[in-house]
């Protein structure tokens, strides 16, 4: 049976998860990469995507799939997916805007939470980012080790996320948009 896209819905929803599960319990053991082996800054200081990269990804501009980031302690701390990622991990740890760079915004929050020991009530857009963002991601930058799991099937890919995070349960993914 398919949808209204022509996509196939799993037949046997058991087998299914089970593969996504042996990929779950192995996501720790994939190479992780530093942003450096990403990314590289060229002579006119744009990030272009590293050879490492370009082999991963058979030559492609892009990625589909599943990424994570841990720290250096190796525990995973935010799992996302993307239909390109690695254009969502380059907003993740360089975009200068709340809706690109979402793990540094909550990341913001928190630290000005903290700093005031009062949550944040106002619109988003009216939160002082610029104040908390270049240090953080420059801390990402510093210590954050990514992992990226191609998935082309889409169901796989949503059903995923929700099962790697609640495998690992990192501190930074909410279900909110989901």
């Amino acid at each position: 049976m398919t949808n209204y896209k022509n996509e196939f819905f799993p037949n046997d929803i058991t087998i299914f998860r089970e593969s996504i599960m042996t990929n779950c319990i192995n996501l720790k053991n994939n190479i992780s990469y530093n942003l450096n082996e990403i990314f590289y800054i060229d002579r006119c200081g744009r990030k272009q995507i590293s050879h490492t990269i370009k082999e991963l990804i058979n030559n492609k501009k892009e990625i589909k799939g599943l990424y994570a980031f841990k720290n250096q302690k190796n525990k995973i701390f935010y799992i996302g997916i993307s239909q390109s990622i690695i254009c969502r991990i380059k907003q993740h740890f360089y975009s200068k805007y709340i809706n690109q760079a979402s793990l540094v915004f909550l990341m913001a929050l928190e630290e000005y939470t903290n700093k005031i020991d009062k949550s944040y009530i106002g619109e988003r857009k009216n939160f002082p980012f610029e104040d908390y963002r270049p240090q953080i991601q420059d801390q990402l930058i510093e210590t954050t080790q990514i992992i990226i799991q191609p998935i082309e099937d889409n169901f796989e890919l949503y059903y995923s996320e929700i099962l790697y995070s609640c495998y690992y349960k990192p501190y930074w993914n909410t279900f909110e948009t989901h």
